[in-house]
C-alpha cells in the first residue's frame, strides 16, 4: 500500500511540474536525487509501473497527439552513495506489438558514448549507468534514434 500510494504521489508531482519532455524521438523524465520516497524505486518492477503509469497520465493531460506516439524513458537515482540511476525504455502506447527495442538501444548507447553501465536486471530494457553519465547517455541515445 505504501509503495502504491509513493507511486501515484511521485507521478502526480512529475505531471503537475511538467517534467516529461521531448527529445525528438522519445518522451523523457528525469527523478532528481533526494526526491521524497526514491527508496521504493530499487526494485526494477516498480519503476517501470512507474513509467508506465506516467507515460498514460501524461497522454491524458497533453495537447499533442504525437506524445501516444512516442515511447518513455523514465532515469531514477538507485543508489545515492555508488551514483548510479536506473533508465527504464518502455514502448509507445499505440504500439500494439509492444515491442520494446530499448535493449538493443541502451546497449548501443552505451557503446557509443562510453557511459559507465551496468546490465543487472533480467529485462533488458532496464540499465543502471553512473549518474554523472546521465546526460551524456541520453544525447547519445537520441542521436541513435533520430
Amino acid at each position: 500500500r505504501d509503495q502504491s500510494v509513493a507511486i501515484f504521489k511521485m507521478a502526480q508531482n512529475i505531471l503537475d511540474s511538467k517534467q516529461i519532455l521531448s527529445a525528438g524521438p522519445f518522451l523523457y523524465s528525469i527523478i532528481q536525487e533526494g526526491t521524497p520516497n526514491i527508496s521504493f524505486l530499487s526494485r526494477h518492477s516498480t519503476i517501470k509501473t512507474l513509467a508506465y503509469f506516467l507515460q498514460q497520465g501524461h497522454i491524458s493531460n497533453s495537447r499533442s497527439r504525437k506524445s501516444s506516439d512516442l515511447p518513455l524513458v523514465l532515469v531514477a537515482p538507485v543508489d545515492e552513495k555508488a551514483g548510479l540511476s536506473v533508465v527504464v525504455g518502455i514502448p509507445p502506447f499505440n504500439d500494439k506489438t509492444r515491442k520494446n527495442f530499448f535493449g538493443k538501444a541502451f546497449v548501443n548507447t552505451v557503446k557509443s558514448t562510453q557511459t559507465r553501465y551496468l546490465i543487472d536486471y533480467w529485462d533488458s530494457s532496464l540499465i543502471q549507468i553512473k549518474t554523472e553519465d546521465r546526460s551524456k547517455f541520453l544525447d547519445g541515445l537520441v542521436s541513435l534514434l533520430s
